[in-house]
């Protein structure tokens, strides 16, 4: 549907990765709005409202789709460089789900799933998840915990890495 948008001059879709909404009445000539936000994960998403329905897209897919076409099945759209919120076309790529993971952990170093210290988005070290664990054992509240060790963590985070379900010893002793 973005794409039908684009044609009929509603939305600009740009190889930058910008899309905008063109907005012109009686007050405004040819304004553009840029209508793709970030998400919490880094993503950007587009969102209008158009004839009374909201349409919803990430905006890697819409830019894909417009300049390439479609994303054929099994396939998902690739940042290059890792960066999430870089929707340049020259930045994008297909691939599939296994060829994305191995993107992310090798080529980027950006992937999720790379464990404790070696994690680039980590937001504490093994020695904030072992003082945890202490407090913890002395009977700290999670609110407690997370505010005497000023964390950067949910409460529910701070539980788990309590449980050991996250922040596992790598060598399985605990300090």
């Amino acid at each position: 549907m973005f794409i039908v948008l684009a044609k009929r001059k509603i939305i600009e879709i740009k190889e930058n990765g910008e899309v905008n909404m063109l907005i012109s009445g009686k007050y405004k000539k040819n304004v553009k709005k840029n209508i793709a936000y970030a998400m919490p994960h880094g993503y950007r998403m587009v969102r209008i409202k158009y004839e009374g329905k909201y349409l919803q897209s990430y905006a890697h897919r819409i830019i894909w789709t417009y300049f390439k076409g479609r994303i054929p099945e099994g396939y998902t759209i690739n940042h290059i460089d890792g960066k999430r919120d870089n929707n340049d076309i020259r930045n994008l790529e297909l691939a599939t789900s296994k060829e994305q993971k191995f993107h992310a952990i090798h080529i980027t170093k950006t992937a999720s799933d790379m464990k404790g210290e070696n994690n680039i988005n980590r937001k504490i070290t093994m020695q904030d998840a072992r003082m945890i664990r202490v407090l913890r054992r002395k009977k700290k509240k999670l609110r407690e915990v997370k505010e005497e060790l000023n964390l950067d963590l949910s409460l529910r985070q701070i539980s788990k890495i309590t449980r050991k379900e996250n922040w596992k010893e790598e060598d399985g002793k605990e300090n």
